[in-house]
């Protein structure tokens, strides 16, 4: 394995500086390795991003097309976006028929989250595979040494990830706080228009049907008008449901929403 620069090269002037996590060559294959701790919305179209400008790489640096590597993502969840499997392979093909377009091109999604949740609450038996994933979500070192118990190279890479935490040049590498306010502010920010479609859309609705059940034309206006109050409380409603499964911490949901923790505890249960 052969660890390359993640930085991009820029196709243009102007073009924003791109930076994977990880990039590394193995034999014919060029992986990109993404950590991704939250989901939030615009983030798989920035790692695809990454993916697209790897492949485009290999020609401004010019390479054969003959001899191109095959390109491969690999996304590390902390959350559940698709199902249950621990990990999805995604390709490029046709939906009628499954033909795959260029076989250079794959992208895994890893369920570290559902790792955890077999681990913590599920109680079950880990393959080897899951516990060399747990290993990427754990900081406790006295449940690290548990799971690697009896299994040389696990107990080396234990070894490794508790040296390479303890590192300050290493944890230094990103300005956390700036970094973690974005994505937070991303989240509030879709959280808010997801919960004002959907109750508009909800509100609307019934307004509509009050109105024409009635068959009047103030019946109507009222109608709208009853559904667009009840869209209003039902998207503040989503809203606070959203920022909760976003694990939005209680102080900023009752900054936005106006409702008291307590009201917001409640709600949640």
């Amino acid at each position: 394995m052969i660890i390359r620069n993640s930085e991009h090269i820029n196709s243009k002037a102007i073009e924003k500086k791109k930076t994977s996590d990880l990039i590394v060559d193995v034999l014919n294959n060029r992986i990109n390795l993404e950590m991704n701790k939250d989901y939030y919305e615009g983030l798989f179209t920035k790692n695809n991003a990454y993916q697209q400008k790897l492949a485009a790489e290999q020609f401004i640096s010019g390479k054969d097309y003959i001899e191109e590597k095959k390109i491969i993502q690999i996304n590390f969840d902390m959350f559940t976006k698709f199902d249950e499997r621990v990990i999805i392979k995604f390709k490029i093909m046709d939906e009628e028929r499954g033909l795959v377009e260029n076989e250079n091109y794959e992208k895994y999604h890893v369920n570290l989250d559902k790792v955890k949740r077999i681990y913590y609450n599920e109680k079950k038996e880990l393959t080897k595979e899951e516990k060399e994933l747990l290993l990427l979500t754990m900081s406790d070192v006295k449940k690290i040494e548990e799971i690697v118990k009896g299994d040389d190279t696990m107990e080396k890479a234990k070894d490794r990830l508790v040296d390479l935490s303890e590192d300050e040049g290493l944890i230094g590498m990103y300005d956390r706080e700036i970094v973690e306010r974005k994505v937070r502010n991303t989240m509030i920010k879709s959280a808010k228009m997801e919960a004002e479609k959907e109750g508009l859309q909800k509100g609307l609705q019934k307004g509509l049907q009050k109105g024409l059940q009635r068959g009047l034309k103030q019946g109507l206006q009222q109608g709208i008008h009853q559904g667009k109050q009840q869209g209003i409380l039902e998207g503040k409603a989503q809203l606070i449901k959203n920022m909760i499964a976003k694990n939005i911490d209680l102080k900023t949901i009752s900054e936005i929403s106006g409702l008291s923790e307590k009201e917001i505890l409640n709600l949640q249960k």
